[in-house]
């Protein structure tokens, strides 16, 4: 049957779940990074911050075995805080948190609960360098797991439920050549790793069409290499970035099944996923009182075989 068949396939679509919230997280902090970049704060000030970040993407997962388009929306709301601990170097924390439904194919589909907790440093170089970076560890439940499938005239859908965790980190470095007074530009270079593993389930039913996966990992690494414009106008700063993203980390997923009344199993490898991508940011800041800050910022991927991304976030700081 072509649904059992299928089965490891629509299930490796759950590395996606984790995957989300880490770039809403890294979007937004990304933000705060601009933010704080452009602040100057002296040695010893304190500060919040907190916001929302999301995507959107026509999701066309597996899109050379045929499974289908899909849909992906996510959401997660953040809080973190950090310390200028000298002129040059800050530290600081957050916590984000996400509760998404996701249709990677038009008969699967999940919702994603979980949260990450993000410890992140930055340090300013000379008058016009820096170079930020984060590590990162999420857990994550995978609830209402719906793999759906038609048997003559009915549909059937076979119901399950999972657990997963997520390590990471990144670093960030980037020149500003001074332009103009109140506008500069130069190169940006990123290195980002992240590694996921998502536990084996069985499905709650003992259908003829129930089933059994193992464990999945996955690994990404990716690099970038981009362009950086930044203006300061004094209360709204805005800015733009444009780089080119390259996956060197896995390019296929593989999951494994079985029918759970039988105890043979089997293997199915997704097609190849995108591995390179061309990202661009709009962003600003905007200083509202000498204390509280806002900033917002869109992103939209090209490139992508798999379906286009576009990624938002927006925030409030204050400093102490």
């Amino acid at each position: 049957m072509q649904s059992v068949i299928n089965g490891p396939l629509e299930v490796a679509a759950l590395n996606e779940g984790s995957l989300a919230l880490t770039r809403n997280t890294q979007g937004l902090l990304d933000s705060r990074y601009q933010q704080l970049r452009t602040q100057n704060n002296d040695s010893g000030t304190f500060g919040m911050f907190g916001g929302y970040a999301g995507q959107s993407a026509d999701s066309q997962f597996n899109p050379s075995l045929g499974l289908g388009d899909g849909d992906l929306t996510t959401n997660s709301l953040n809080i973190g805080m950090d310390y200028q601990l000298t002129e040059r170097w800050m530290m600081g924390l957050m916590l984000s948190g996400a509760d998404d439904k996701q249709d990677p194919t038009h008969n699967f589909s999940y919702r994603t609960r979980g949260w990450m907790a993000t410890a992140f440093t930055g340090v300013k170089i000379a008058d016009n360098g820096w170079i930020n970076g984060d590590i990162h560890y999420g857990s994550m439940s995978y609830d209402d797991i719906n793999r759906s499938m038609k048997l003559g005239p009915t549909t059937r859908t076979e119901r399950g439920e999972t657990n997963g965790k997520q390590i990471g980190g990144r670093v960030t470095a980037g020149w500003d050549f001074p332009i103009l007074p109140v506008l500069k530009t130069g190169p940006v270079a990123q290195y980002s790793w992240d590694y996921s593993n998502i536990d084996g389930y069985e499905e709650k039913d003992n259908n003829s069409t129930s089933m059994r996966f193992g464990d999945q990992t996955s690994h990404s690494q990716i690099g970038a290499l981009g362009w950086r414009l930044n203006a300061q106008l004094g209360i709204v700063n805005p800015y733009a970035q444009v780089t080119y993203d390259r996956q060197f980390g896995d390019d296929t997923y593989t999951a494994t099944g079985a029918i759970k009344s039988t105890r043979t199993r089997f293997s199915r490898t997704t097609g190849e996923q995108d591995n390179d991508w061309v990202d661009m940011t709009l962003g600003a800041n905007v200083q509202i009182t000498d204390n509280i800050a806002a900033f917002a910022a869109v992103s939209q991927t090209t490139g992508l075989d798999s379906g286009e991304q576009t990624s938002y976030n927006a925030g409030i700081s204050a400093r102490f």
